[in-house]
């Protein structure tokens, strides 16, 4: 298992999302382990929830592409 912590961030088009990845390359530190997944709004719509349930936030987003850091 690689996961230690995971951040998202949802972007409003590819370019917006190439855009973020710069930044997060831009301030990543010299060492360690750091990935980058992005996905389509429709691959994050087939996320299975294993435990627990959809938050209130969750519940509000519309299509958009969605960036998991």
């Amino acid at each position: 298992m690689i996961q230690y912590s995971v951040y998202s961030r949802i972007t409003k088009n590819n370019d917006d999302s190439k855009k973020y990845c710069r930044e997060v390359k831009r301030i990543i530190p010299p060492c360690g382990s750091v990935r980058l997944l992005q996905i389509t709004e429709k691959q994050y719509t087939k996320m299975q929830i294993l435990l627990g349930e959809k938050t209130p936030t969750e519940n509000l987003l519309d299509d958009k592409d969605i960036m998991l850091i």
